[in-house]
């Protein structure tokens, strides 16, 4: 019996793990690893080029006086930054220091020395911060001037709102700074200095952009919820400065309190500062205990520090509702000293912290509160929502105090849960609880201007920022599923992968790192997770969910946040001329392509180093991680904090600074094709093997003589995929499958190949054509593993897309093919790098004998 074709074309099914991998249809995958569907075809991702690192540029810092000559001193210590930022280093060639006369500079390139007009006078290690300078003397003034990496995991990126249409700036965030992403120097730069935050690298920003300040500056909000032994307090700016936010919520009304009296020449008093602050406006009443020939008087506070008689008269006064300040003018003056009283009501409890803040119907509203008379003594409130007057939520003294009708107010949900996300669909304001669903519902009345409404009593959010929303539905990442939401109804939306939630990991605080974004470009949306499979801290994972057909994928990518970033120009072909990653040969989207167009909005993603990458525009992998310290050991050891790699990752080296020449061989270089496995040891170091393709085996690496690593040294993760079909048989004809070849529809490469694995009889771990040597793909090879996508001898020259004919005969109850790369190709640039493409492929079987004996 001749093989029969088995088509296999526009493939709408995804990753699915549900049913088994023999039940499953034709066209899905229980495994689809750095790989996804679209558009009826399985595309290799793409990988992701370096924006920039969050960093600082500090100008004319003060080192103090030099305490020595030689004067050995470290800059991280000196400026107090060593006990909050470790990990921090340098960026070579911003380097300027002077001290007395002295001006030390660094040579181009940047190698680890100082210099004075051009003469070697002292040493910099850009990874630890330490310096060795010369001939400035002893007791001298001496300033730096630098860019230097906090190195802190990135803990936002998020978008404010600019005054021009369509145009918003990049904010970035990590555990203890604020940044705005300069479109001009294409650089990170602190944002407004002076402001610093505690939190802890599970502490995420929610940021929101409402209302205006006096001077028509948009006002953006921010908070990262800690409440931790460090707090950090609600805060806003107008792109100026920051404001410490902390409204009053509830108040105490005072009576009788003793200002003092008014004296001669009894024309006026004050001022006198009110015993307790802020006041509440229109509670001030102010008397004037005046005694015969005098008239006693009284007067009252307008809501905008006025104070009147009624009816009024030339008796008038202030009052400063944030200091308490109480001054009168009298007229006729008194003829004899009168005692002056006051009542009043000030702000006693105060809004502290809030998970989210959001705008609704006029008003900014806060959910899972802390509240109390300080931000150390305050007490959380999860179930509640508080909301500001319908106006200006700026307004700390009464613009949110819920005692005085027609201002703030809170409500709270009927349950112990905790709010923990909130998100729009359309004009409904949906709060996710942690095991359940609700809807903040807008009455139009002004006393009680929101009400709660339980949409779903099983389904929750047990994420922040894994709320995604779409026009029909806001996604969720939930406690046990995936779900969806549309105001009236939550449904699951993972029924293929149905247990992928429960791998999510629980401990580190796991469930607040997972953070979703939406990309209108591939038309996916991506959920960043920390997985099980070790007791890890940062998110090694991305659930993938094509939302135009409904298909999931894994991605092995390791980002802690995601935003979007607008390019200010027009993306141009030399701007793509990068030696260190050559992006021109990684660039995988055609040269009119409407994302490298100003303003697209790109998606970026922040890292536990505060690397910020920009995904999807190149194929290759950039820089992600920083070298930290090398030591000459046998396997050579690399010490990077928080690396978050795996055991048999690879990896590549570039800009490392060794005076001594032994460590930057590790630096790749294109020709040498010097790509490394790692061992991992622990979260901050890891071993490296490198690849003998003669014996196709891996070696420790070992370095000619002890390295004296000056800083400067980056680590790309070299990306690789695995794709396994279903289970194919015919167990309905009670028959094995005989399959005889695979024909495969490809995009056409310039060098790609890709490793085809055949595995038969529910065995996943031994294939049965690797064990022979991987030669190149032709007619003669009974069993071969490597299939080619470049363009191939008799085929029609500059076609977009070859078949290519795959041979692996197999005879089993079932077989499975895996597409992935083996070591020899991760090892070389241009095939790792490829871009690859299955449009459709044809499986040439037949039956078998029969299928037991």
């Amino acid at each position: 019996m001749a093989y029969q074709p088995f088509y296999i074309a526009d493939q709408k099914s995804g990753l699915v793990k549900n049913p088994e991998a023999f039940l499953i249809p034709q066209d899905a995958f229980p495994v689809l690893e750095n790989a996804y569907n679209w558009r009826g075809r399985i595309r290799r991702k793409s990988g992701y080029e370096l924006l920039d690192r969050l960093r600082r540029d500090l100008k004319v810092a003060s080192l103090g006086n030099s305490a020595a000559d030689p004067w050995t001193f470290n800059i991280f210590t000196i400026l107090g930054l060593a006990a909050t930022e470790p990990d921090a280093s340098i960026a070579p060639g911003t380097v300027t220091i002077v001290s007395g006369i002295n001006l030390y500079s660094e040579p181009t390139p940047p190698d680890g020395r100082l210099q004075v007009f051009g003469v070697d006078s002292g040493t910099i290690d850009y990874a630890t911060g330490a310096v060795t300078i010369s001939g400035m003397g002893v007791g001298v003034a001496t300033t730096i001037t630098m860019d230097y990496f906090p190195s802190l995991p990135c803990m936002g990126l998020r978008s404010r709102e600019l005054s021009t249409i369509n145009r918003e700036d990049l904010i970035g965030f990590d555990t203890k700074y604020a940044y705005r992403f300069n479109n001009a120097s294409n650089e990170f730069e602190e944002w407004i200095a002076g402001t610093t935050w505690q939190g802890s690298n599970s502490d995420f920003f929610w940021t929101t952009n409402y209302w205006q300040d006096g001077t028509n500056r948009d006002i953006f909000w921010v908070t990262n919820f800690n409440k931790g032994g460090s707090p950090d307090p609600l805060r806003y700016t107008n792109g100026v400065t920051w404001t410490n936010f902390e409204p009053s919520t509830g108040s105490t009304a005072i009576t009788g309190e003793a200002l003092g009296n008014v004296v001669n020449p009894w024309n006026a008093f004050g001022p006198v500062n009110l015993a307790n602050t802020p006041v509440i406006p229109k509670t001030v009443v102010i008397t004037v205990a005046a005694v015969a020939p005098d008239t006693a008087f009284i007067l009252r506070d307008d809501g905008n520090g006025v104070l009147n008689t009624s009816p009024i008269s030339a008796n008038v006064g202030t009052v400063d509702y944030t200091t308490g300040a109480v001054s009168l003018t009298i007229n006729p003056a008194l003829t004899i000293d009168a005692p002056v009283t006051a009542a009043y009501r000030y702000g006693s409890t105060f809004l502290e912290q809030a998970r989210i803040f959001i705008p609704f119907k006029d008003r900014l509203l806060a959910f899972n509160t802390w509240e109390g008379a300080t931000l150390a003594a305050a007490i959380q409130y999860p179930q509640r929502v508080r909301f500001s007057q319908n106006g200006d939520p700026t307004d700390e003294v009464d613009g949110w105090i819920s005692d005085v009708p027609g201002r703030g107010g809170f409500i709270d949900a009927p349950t112990n849960e905790h709010i923990v996300s909130v998100a729009f669909i359309r004009d409904i304001l949906l709060v996710g609880f942690e095991r359940s669903t609700w809807q903040l519902r807008y009455t139009g009345n002004e006393i009680l201007p929101f009400v709660w409404e339980k949409i779903n009593t099983e389904l929750g959010t047990e994420s922040t920022f894994s709320m995604v929303g779409f026009d029909g539905g806001v996604l969720s990442v939930g406690e046990v599923s995936l779900h969806s939401c549309d105001g009236n109804n939550v449904e699951r939306i993972d029924l293929q992968i149905p247990d992928e939630i429960l791998n999510f990991h629980n401990s580190e605080s796991g469930p607040r790192r997972v953070y979703g974004i939406r990309d209108f470009t591939t038309q996916n949306v991506y959920w960043t997770f920390p997985n099980d499979d070790e007791d890890r801290i940062f998110p090694n994972r991305m659930l993938v969910y094509n939302y135009l057909n409904n298909t999931y994928s894994i991605w092995r990518d390791r980002y802690t946040c995601f935003g979007k970033w607008q390019p200010a120009q027009t993306l141009r072909w030399q701007d793509l001329d990068d030696p260190e990653v050559h992006l021109w040969r990684q660039w995988r989207n055609p040269w009119n392509w409407a994302g490298a167009q100003a303003f697209y909005p790109a998606i970026v993603g922040g890292n536990q180093q505060g690397f910020v990458e920009i995904l999807n525009r190149v194929q290759g992998d950039d820089t992600t991680l920083q070298v930290e310290a090398i030591a000459f050991t046998t396997p050579v050891r690399i010490t990077s904090v928080n690396h978050n790699l795996e055991t048999n990752d690879f990896v590549r080296f570039s800009d490392i600074i060794d005076p001594n020449g032994f460590a930057d061989v590790l630096n790749f270089v294109a020709a040498n094709e010097n790509v490394y496995k790692i061992i991992r040891i622990d979260a901050d170091n890891f071993d490296l093997l490198e690849y003998d393709s003669t014996n196709n085996v891996y070696t420790d690496v070992t370095l000619g003589g002890a390295p004296d690593y000056r800083g400067n040294g980056k680590i790309a993760r070299l990306s690789n995929y695995k794709i396994a079909s279903k289970r194919f048989n015919i167990y309905e004809t009670g028959m094995k499958t005989m399959l005889g070849h695979i024909d495969f529809l490809t995009d056409r490469t310039a060098a790609g190949e890709f490793t085809c694995q055949i595995f038969v009889d529910e065995n996943d771990s031994d294939a049965i054509n690797t064990g022979f040597t991987d030669l190149p793909a032709d007619s003669t090879n009974f069993f071969n593993a490597v299939v080619p996508t470049s363009q191939q001898q008799f085929s029609v020259q500059n076609s977009s897309k070859n078949w290519h004919r795959f041979y692996c005969h197999t005879d089993g109850q079932s077989y499975q093919y895996v597409l992935t790369l083996n070591d020899a190709q991760m090892n070389v640039q241009a095939t790792q790098e490829s871009p690859l493409t299955v449009h459709a492929l044809i499986l040439w079987q037949k039956d078998g004998g029969r299928l037991t004996f």
